[in-house]
């Protein structure tokens, strides 16, 4: 099915290039009108995720309905958003689009919250008898989702680990686009810009729990209960990107390159020293604990899209749209256990109505083609060591910070943390294991539904 799909895809990219070659750009039947005007799922106008940079009329507007859903790596994320889009046309061939997702949902199997404390978390080392400190990477996330938490062991959604469903509200994104130049104009082809800002509804906050009245016996047990957060940053995103179009006899084309600078979040890990064997509980702390925040990487994003008419029924009109979406995460960042840069593509069927494409509807199959390591091996940094996250082991985080506490440590409550030593007067405490453990990554064959309405 996958290499269907892919095979599907590739002949419509290629024989959209085709059909330029046949006939000159100038005398083509297609350019006497105007490129279709949906709105995307971005908000701008637009084909699924590719924006056009063609705008619309001034005063004149487009809503459109959505939802998306997709894979991230490491730990097999699977995002599902809602959203609603919409875009007005202003003079000097501008125009000002915005979305908005009142609901995101992610669901993880395979996140390692023994081995791979997400993050905030304290890492407490101890230099007796010998300090041995654990080496990098310490994190194990998506970057979409840094602060994505996790069930017990023993409450799984299957196959083949645990599964992590959280739900909250997404991004607002609002910009702005400029058309510079159009084929309606009599230019070669379409060019433009959009800039943009995603402001965050959703603010990390370390465990903030959720009942689900699908899980039994939770009544009495908050450190079982669900967190109600999808695990995004919380921070603030801006983004640009050059636009590309070209008609091509019956075919569009759509091309965009984009940057989007990625807020970091104020959190991360912090970095405790402290001495078991010290002779004295005033000596048990080394030295103050050190803060490191995450540092998210930024994104490059390319997106291509062909969209090819098929048939027309009476007034309904369909259309198949292949589309390629690369992202590449850039510059700078935490290191995570595996780094996996998105490359998917997706085929979709569209039906419009009317010669105005007033109203548009589609559905399309995605398919992410990393691997994300899948069916290989890997081990946590910390094995042989003691983990003492509430919702990993309870009762022991209560030991372990009643006595990292009283020795004058800062571990906040209701945090993830480890406990790094040699000291074998603590052996009963350690539950990480020191075995590799299998890397799951896959499903990765997802959907987007699209709805756009231009009155």
């Amino acid at each position: 099915m996958q290499r269907l799909l892919s095979g599907a895809l590739l002949c419509l990219l290629l024989g959209a290039a085709n059909t330029g070659a046949q006939t000159p750009a100038n005398t083509s039947p297609a350019l006497k009108t105007s490129p279709r005007v949906l709105v995307s799922l971005d908000g701008a106008t637009g084909v699924i995720r590719a924006v056009s940079p063609n705008t619309l009329d001034p005063w004149h507007f487009g809503v459109g309905f959505s939802a998306l859903n997709f894979d991230r790596d490491p730990g097999d994320i699977d995002f599902k958003d809602v959203r609603v889009q919409g875009a007005v046309g202003l003079p000097w061939r501008l125009e000002a689009f915005a979305r908005f997702t009142p609901l995101l949902t992610t669901n993880s199997v395979n996140l390692d919250p023994l081995g791979f404390p997400p993050p905030p978390f304290d890492l407490v080392v101890d230099t007796f008898p010998t300090r041995t400190f654990p080496s990098e990477p310490f994190m194990l996330f998506s970057q979409e989702a840094p602060f994505k938490t996790f069930f017990l062991p023993g409450v799984s959604i299957g196959p083949p680990d645990q599964g992590a469903y959280s739900r909250s509200s997404g991004d607002v994104v609002l910009g702005v686009k400029r058309n510079l130049l159009a084929e309606e104009r009599g230019h070669r082809f379409g060019l433009g810009v959009r800039g943009y800002i995603e402001i965050p509804t959703e603010r990390p906050g370390y465990k903030t729990w959720a009942r689900r009245p699908f899980v039994p016996n939770l009544v009495d047990r908050p450190e079982l209960t669900w967190r109600k957060k999808a695990g995004t940053s919380g921070e603030k995103d801006f983004g640009f990107d050059v636009l590309l179009s070209k008609l091509i006899r019956r075919a569009e084309l759509l091309a965009n390159v984009g940057y989007k600078r990625v807020g970091d979040p104020e959190t991360g890990f912090r970095i405790h020293l402290v001495n078991s064997g010290a002779s004295t509980p005033q000596d048990f702390v080394v030295a103050p604990p050190v803060e490191f925040k995450l540092n998210l990487h930024d994104e490059l994003r390319i997106v291509a899209d062909a969209s090819v008419p098929v048939v027309a029924v009476g007034p309904i009109r369909w259309r198949v749209v292949g589309e390629f979406f690369h992202l590449r995460y850039v510059g700078s960042g935490t290191r995570v256990e595996r780094l996996v840069h998105p490359l998917e593509t997706t085929l979709a069927i569209e039906a419009s109505a009317g010669d105005t494409t007033w109203i548009s509807v589609g559905a399309g199959w995605l398919q992410q083609w990393n691997s994300g390591g899948n069916g290989r091996m890997r081990v946590s940094p910390f094995g042989g060591n003691i983990n003492f996250s509430e919702i990993v082991d309870t009762p022991l985080a209560g030991a372990v910070k009643t006595y990292l506490t009283s020795l004058g440590v800062s571990v906040p409550e209701n945090t993830g943390g480890v406990f790094v030593t040699n000291n074998p007067a603590f052996d009963p405490w350690r539950n990480i294991p020191t075995e590799p453990s299998r890397i799951v990554s896959r499903g990765h064959q997802a959907f987007v539904l699209f709805l756009s309405v231009r009155p």
